[in-house]
């Protein structure tokens, strides 16, 4: 029924009208809801007071202002709980659904491929041979072992219902060896309920009951309730195994819901019926319990943990953690807590996760989740250098150098600069062709100048530093101090060098000067416009 709504807020001669209208559907069979906020949009009617002339005073020679009540329309917004209706899980109204459709359609998630059909939410009817829950498996169900203990509980003369009925919402989809004769045990008419121990007994709805040794059948069963015999229906298939008969059964959908079985007494069955979990020992005359992980661990994808009268599962990695079937396990999404302890990028894997850094200039602590900025001798993005890439470095150079021509009034052993011969063919740079270069312990390059500057002038203030040939590495990384002014080593540094040639012999030569090609050509579209500023 729709909701209307009159606002009215003086003060300013407003009036708000709002209309409200609910959500509804007609969807039917298998449906829930659920309560969402949505944002509706509304008319609204706004009033205010209009001004107009007039003419007045004597002889209507002025011209006064007057005031009228006029409207208009805008639209406001507000958010309101509504209840949605749709499908509950494991149903489905079709893929041309709308509105009016019905949810009665099972879905089974993992198919049943083309040897069965879908009855009921991720239940397959197989067609025989073919059997288990996707209806793939062929093997012979009647060299199984799982027996399930039946007596009087699961009997349809068991109408006491009690605050603990029976329920096989938890039975594993299995074969189950009922009794001993090859025989019909279950009801093929309606047990009515309570029944079997329980409000909702399953029943199969058929009358043929004879079934040949050796032979497998598909049957639907119905599961009952107070107010329908056949309320819903589970797939049952059967094999006579000549001394026995096997049933493959699936846990029901509900609670209490349990399947019923009638046992007729034989010679040698006069014996307790033993709980569920345990089975008779005929040797020792007593009930023992059942190792339910000896058996194909049960159904559990990963540790199968027996306990007396039943048992469970566990997953023993630590990023997994059981699904809600309570038999395989599923992924923990770490991250999605806490960003998984991460202090940047947090990136979830299968059955584990791992912490990244999203800066380049930065790499994982020894914690390996925390970020730290790179060392430069750690920086992978430096070429290769040092004495274990073969390198040299002008300080040692320079000690086997005899430097005691300098004049030490004017200069500094410090001030000169490494020379050191470049290829045949010489480097052009600076409007020439170069044969040498001058290293400086300050990691300037020059090309004719032996001697380094003193102080770090920035190009382009000094005119006479446009008449030289050098490279300043603004880009590498050193120790800040040793470029202060109150350092002992300051204007000096560590510098190791290295040339390189085609075809000279060195390992890893065609590879550093690939790489070297590749950063010109990329630094060169980067910074194709010239430097200004500083």
């Amino acid at each position: 029924m729709p909701l209307r709504i009159i606002l009215a807020v003086t003060g300013t001669f407003t009036t708000v009208l709002l209309s409200y209208f609910g959500v509804s559907s007609g969807l039917t069979g298998h449906v829930c809801n659920r309560t969402e906020e949505r944002n509706f949009t509304r008319s609204v009617q706004l009033y205010r007071y209009c001004n107009y002339y007039r003419s007045c005073g004597f002889w209507g020679l002025s011209r006064c202002i007057r005031y009228r009540s006029c409207s208009s329309y805008g639209l406001t917004y507000e958010m309101r709980n509504v209840t949605v209706e749709y499908c509950c899980e494991g149903w489905s109204a079709g893929v041309n659904a709308t509105n009016t459709s019905s949810c009665d359609i099972p879905v089974c998630t993992a198919g049943c491929g083309n040897n069965g059909e879908c009855i009921a939410p991720d239940t397959c009817k197989c067609q025989p041979p073919y059997h288990g829950p996707t209806c793939n498996e062929t093997y012979d169900p009647c060299q199984i072992t799982r027996e399930l203990a039946v007596g009087f509980e699961r009997s349809t003369n068991n109408t006491n219902f009690t605050a603990d009925p029976k329920c096989d919402s938890t039975l594993l989809r299995t074969w189950y060896k009922i009794g001993h004769s090859a025989i019909f045990h279950m009801p093929t008419t309606c047990p009515g309920s309570p029944a079997c121990g329980t409000t909702g007994p399953v029943w199969v709805n058929t009358t043929n009951t004879t079934i040949p040794a050796g032979t497998m059948v598909s049957l639907e069963a119905c599961v009952g309730s107070p107010d329908s015999c056949c309320e819903s229906l589970l797939p049952v298939q059967i094999k006579n195994c000549t001394l026995f008969t096997v049933y493959y059964l699936s846990p029901t959908l509900a609670c209490p819901q349990s399947y019923c079985f009638e046992v007729p007494p034989c010679l040698d069955c006069n014996r307790p019926v033993c709980p569920y979990g345990y089975r008779y020992d005929y040797k020792t005359i007593s009930c023992k319990d059942i190792d339910e992980c000896a058996l194909e661990n049960d159904g559990c994808r990963d540790t199968c943990i027996n306990t007396h009268g039943s048992y469970y599962c566990e997953c023993r990695d630590p990023g997994f953690t059981l699904s809600a079937n309570r038999h395989t396990c599923r992924d923990i999404n770490e991250c999605a807590v806490n960003n998984g302890g991460c202090g940047d990028v947090c990136i979830n894997t299968y059955g584990s996760y791992k912490c990244e850094c999203n800066d380049a200039g930065f790499t994982l602590s020894a914690d390996r989740h925390t970020c730290r900025e790179i060392e430069w001798w750690e920086d992978t993005r430096l070429y290769p250098f040092g004495k274990n890439a073969g390198d040299n470095n002008t300080q040692d150079d320079l000690n086997r150098l005899d430097l005691s021509w300098i004049n030490r009034r004017w200069r500094n052993y410090d001030d000169v600069c490494l020379r050191v011969k470049l290829l045949r063919a010489g480097f052009p740079f600076f409007n020439g062709r170069h044969y040498n270069v001058h290293i400086c312990n300050n990691g300037v390059l020059q090309f004719k100048h032996e001697w380094k500057l003193r102080m770090p002038w920035r190009f382009g203030t000094r005119y006479w530093m446009n008449r030289y040939a050098q490279i300043a590495p603004f880009w590498g990384r050193s120790d800040a101090t040793l470029f202060s002014r109150f350092s002992v080593n300051r204007n000096k540094t560590l510098v190791y060098y290295q040339v390189y040639e085609m075809n000279d012999g060195k390992p890893g030569t065609e590879a550093i000067i690939a790489r070297a090609t590749a950063d010109v050509k990329h630094y060169t579209q980067i910074y194709k416009q010239p430097l200004t500023g500083d």
